[in-house]
């Protein structure tokens, strides 16, 4: 559980250090999304994810990322130790081609919380945040 803590407050601090031009800045309007998830069923949409969580983790990865993946394993471990009823962790994916590999990784990491394909990368460059990155969303 410490771990995981320490890894989780890691990944908010590559967030706060990064500090990209353009961020969304505390208290702004997080840009709103659909994508499928992972598992190839439905789409989802922001919206729907506010109106289950009060305070939603967005983890912005790609397959081929060590550091993504590590970070992923991080908030795997974060999200079994803390998240239910009002805390969501979701991860975004933004491999452009093979949904095959993203499942892959997800299975050998062992990660169970829900993942969406950014296939575009539209929705990981609407945050504006670096690749194995959280962004943190209140409803």
């Amino acid at each position: 559980m410490v771990r995981s803590i320490l890894l989780f407050i890691a990944a908010v601090l590559l967030v706060s250090l990064c500090d990209p031009a353009g961020a969304i800045e505390p208290g702004g309007k997080a840009p709103p999304f659909e994508l499928p998830r992972v598992s190839g069923e439905e789409s989802v949409n922001s919206g729907d994810l506010l109106a289950r969580y009060e305070s939603i983790f967005l983890v912005f990865w790609e397959s081929g990322c060590p550091n993504c993946v590590e970070a992923l394993a991080g908030c795997g471990e974060f999200e079994r130790d803390f998240a239910g009823g009002d805390i969501g962790v979701i991860g975004i994916n933004s491999d452009r081609e093979d949904v095959l590999r993203i499942r892959e990784v997800l299975d050998a990491s062992g990660i169970t919380f829900e993942q969406l394909w950014d296939r575009t990368g539209a929705v990981s460059a609407g945050y504006d945040v670096p690749l194995g990155s959280i962004a943190n969303v209140l409803g």
